[in-house]
């Protein structure tokens, strides 16, 4: 199956974005294969490989369908995204909820002394990947600092996870992300 790998980079609000910050520090296969472990192959940036054939992501709608985050144009080829205490807060609602939603329905079997089925899960209750952080495959963040190095790659979950924590030990009330939407990557599990 086949997932995107979106480029982003954690605004600093002295730099002025634009697409080839993302193109001149593309991850190489190795650094992006350590980082995305399900991954058994993959390629970094799809519109360098002469030979790709799958089309591109269409990454506005990708995070579009993301919840728990904004979503606007940063210039005409980049998006930013941003995370608030709001958007954590009814992220942890929602995980919440995923989890009482499991855990009723597990105990209706255990009640009645009976096997849980293997497939009740919250993957089985109404999977979303922002609920999940043993997402396996799904959309991978890739950060790339400043200095044009990959900081970290990550799902949606942990992304969402991240900003909780920045948000938590800092002054600032929210945290914002450069999306390039030309530069991407697929990998495959």
């Amino acid at each position: 199956m086949h997932s995107p790998i979106i480029y982003i980079s954690k605004e600093d609000k002295q730099i002025e974005y634009t697409e080839d910050f993302f193109k001149e520090n593309t991850p190489s296969e190795i650094e992006l294969t350590e980082n995305i472990l399900e991954s058994d192959w993959l390629v970094p940036d799809t519109q360098r490989f002469a030979g790709w054939h799958r089309g591109s992501w269409e990454i506005k709608e990708i995070i579009d369908d993301l919840e728990f985050m904004k979503v606007t144009q940063y210039n005409s080829d980049l998006l930013k995204i941003t995370i608030n205490r709001h958007n954590i807060n009814d992220w942890k609602k929602a995980v919440t909820d995923e989890i009482k939603k499991y855990s009723d329905s597990m105990e209706e079997y255990l009640e009645k002394d009976e096997f849980v089925p293997i497939s009740l899960g919250i993957n089985g209750l109404g999977y979303n990947s922002a609920l999940d952080n043993s997402e396996c495959g799904g959309t991978r963040f890739c950060s790339i600092g400043e200095e044009g190095y990959l900081e970290f790659t990550m799902s949606t979950y942990e992304l969402l996870d991240y900003a909780h924590h920045s948000l938590m030990y800092s002054d600032e009330k929210e945290i914002s992300f450069i999306v390039s939407t030309k530069t991407q990557g697929d990998y495959h599990f």
